[in-house]
């Protein structure tokens, strides 16, 4: 990471770009800035643990910012009911995080991408190797294959917010995308809002939410498909 200028003013800054090939841990009590698509870890290769402690924020400041944990890799987002973890927007932040949720709006940012081994309908049906690239994310970024109790780390206590940027027509960044994630994977106490494309949207896989909370989102608060096999619990839709 590297020191940038204060969006907010007052809150130390590290702007994180690239792939990191290594455990990379963010730190309470700064902001870290998104600049392009930053990758956790190679396609099972390389791979790393993205540890973000309770309190971060992560911003990004147009659509070419997000994140996405390759397959192989982890996030371990694990906040709490007091501090959450929040991804958002440049334009939120420089408005005041804490001020609530009034500050920004959707597509302002890119969003939170996880990609998994586990199954999904669009695999081959003959046995080879599972490819398939996700939507609304550069070349490269795939997912899929045979391990439905793959685990990509721990979103808890987590907020997505103002992102869905448009990329093309009809081509929009989900807050979250679960690319054949699995079930090790924890995602709980999880909220995005205002989302220009989906809220959250599962292509196959296993994993299993509860306590999802969805708000003001400009398509489909919940999605799912290419056989998705999880389970969601306590989803509330605004």
């Amino acid at each position: 990471t590297t020191t940038i200028a204060m969006v907010d003013g007052v809150t130390n800054t590290c702007q994180v770009s690239g792939r990191i090939t290594s455990n990379l841990t963010l730190t309470e009590g700064n902001h870290y800035a998104l600049s392009g698509a930053v990758f956790v870890g190679g396609d099972n290769a390389d791979s790393a643990t993205l540890t973000i402690e309770p309190g971060v924020v992560v911003y990004g400041s147009s659509g070419n910012d997000y994140l996405v944990v390759s397959r192989g890799s982890k996030i371990e987002a694990n906040g709490s009911a007091a501090s959450p973890i929040t991804f958002t927007s440049s334009q939120h932040v420089s408005g005041g995080v804490v001020d609530g949720l009034a500050n920004g709006v959707a597509g302002q940012w890119g969003g939170l991408v996880l990609l998994g081994n586990g199954n999904s309908t669009k695999c081959p049906q003959d046995g080879s190797q599972c490819s398939l690239q996700v939507e609304g994310v550069q070349e490269g970024a795939v997912f899929g294959g045979t391990d439905d109790t793959d685990n990509s780390g721990t979103l808890r206590y987590v907020r997505v917010m103002h992102g869905g940027f448009e990329i093309a027509p009809d081509n929009e960044l989900n807050g979250i995308t679960f690319g054949a994630v699995g079930s090790g994977t924890t995602v709980e106490y999880l909220q995005v809002h205002k989302n220009a494309d989906d809220g959250v949207e599962f292509f196959g896989g296993a994993v299993n939410a509860k306590y999802l909370v969805l708000t003001g989102i400009q398509d489909d608060s919940v999605d799912w498909d290419n056989g998705f096999k999880g389970n969601m619990q306590f989803v509330l839709v605004k």
